[in-house]
């Protein structure tokens, strides 16, 4: 302690150069040479992930979404501070044009259309701000930046992707999406257009018009449970078997087969991505009936009309692409149950007559005369 106390001060060189460092970082500019080279970087991470893990693993999961947006971001980050002063703004700057240059690669190369693009935007991008500022913060001294880790960390990156379908459960969980609206008709009258409905006559929402499967008519063969009912979408039919016949009251079937959930807007012709077989599919649907008291509003009683879908979804992480699958199917739903309170309260008696009759001839029966 006496030795200390008279002993010549020694000056903390690395301290002085590590806030040097700092208040460089603080009012550099790079120059778009040193942009465009880390962008570059993080956009060869995020084509070569998304090869292994749509065409090659085939998973759609944590590896794709969270952590190779964050491995760009990270790696921009580290990748900048190495070549030159920067600030967090500038880093955030090019971290999220790795994302958007990733994007338009990926349409461009007839992997993937605008509609997955801009639901995966979102989350791709603000996960890649956080990898940014992780790696802008986190890293060390732009002059002594250890590269020894680039290999590390693609490994653990790889070997995540190639891991992660093993962690996925063998149970399926189902989702179900429930949507309703309020009839001014019996539920008796109200049965026969759920059971059966002519074409659609409304033009689709501007999220329908994008390019999501939307439903056209719906006509079934026989009647009774074992009846087969065939909804078409604009990309194709449903098959479902009905499983519940309680007329009145619930019409329920399952799904025996069913259409691509979307059609891809991309400057090519039938691109069809790997997500659009299996990664959301329609177990079973119900439709609910319930009868409302005669009032000034409904002088003929009145219909309050459910109907449901139950779906599994194999894409990660299911909470973020659960948002847009609710929507998409609650679009669906309102504009069938639409449809339904159109043709009960405007078209009456008649409109169900000509679905039974329409049910009849799909079954091969013969109309009766006049």
């Amino acid at each position: 302690m006496a030795y200390l106390s008279v002993a010549p001060k020694r000056i903390d060189t690395e301290a002085i150069l590590e806030q040097g460092a700092k208040q460089d970082l603080s009012t550099g500019v790079l120059s778009l040479n040193t942009v465009l080279q880390c962008a570059a970087i993080g956009v060869i991470v995020g084509l070569a992930m998304t090869v292994l893990s749509v065409y090659i693993i085939r998973a759609y999961g944590a590896a794709l979404f969270f952590a190779t947006p964050f491995a760009i971001g990270v790696i921009t980050a580290l990748r900048a501070r190495k070549l030159g002063a920067c600030s967090l703004r500038q880093v955030f700057a090019i971290s999220s044009l790795s994302i958007i240059v990733i994007g338009a690669a990926l349409l461009l190369f007839a992997f993937e259309g605008v509609i997955c693009l801009v639901m995966a935007l979102p989350l791709a991008g603000v996960v890649a701000l956080f990898g940014a500022f992780f790696g802008y913060h986190f890293a060390p001294r732009r002059n002594r930046l250890p590269l020894g880790g680039a290999p590390l960390g693609a490994f653990c990156l790889i070997a995540l992707c190639a891991l992660e379908p093993l962690s996925f459960s063998a149970t399926e969980r189902v989702f179900e999406v429930r949507s309703s609206i309020d009839i001014s008709a019996p539920p008796e009258e109200v049965w026969n257009h759920v059971v059966g409905f002519s074409e659609i006559p409304d033009t689709p929402g501007w999220a329908l018009r994008m390019g999501i499967a939307y439903p056209v008519r719906a006509r079934i063969e026989g009647s009774g449970v074992g009846a087969v009912r065939h909804c078409e979408f604009s990309t194709g039919p449903f098959v479902e078997p009905i499983t519940v016949w309680d007329p009145p009251n619930v019409l329920g079937f399952s799904v025996q087969s069913q259409p691509p959930p979307m059609t891809e807007i991309s400057p090519y012709r039938n691109l069809h991505p790997p997500h659009l077989d299996g990664t959301i599919r329609s177990q079973r649907g119900e439709f609910r009936l319930t009868r409302l008291a005669t009032s000034v509003k409904y002088p003929r009683g009145g219909t309050h009309l459910e109907g449901s879908t139950w779906y599994t979804l194999k894409i990660y992480p299911q909470g973020y692409w659960r948002l847009w699958a609710d929507l998409a199917i609650h679009t669906i739903h309102n504009r069938v149950l639409r449809h339904v309170r159109n043709l009960a309260e405007g078209g009456g008696a008649k409109s169900s007559q000509i679905n039974r009759l329409d049910a009849l001839l799909s079954a091969g029966g013969r109309p009766p005369e006049g």
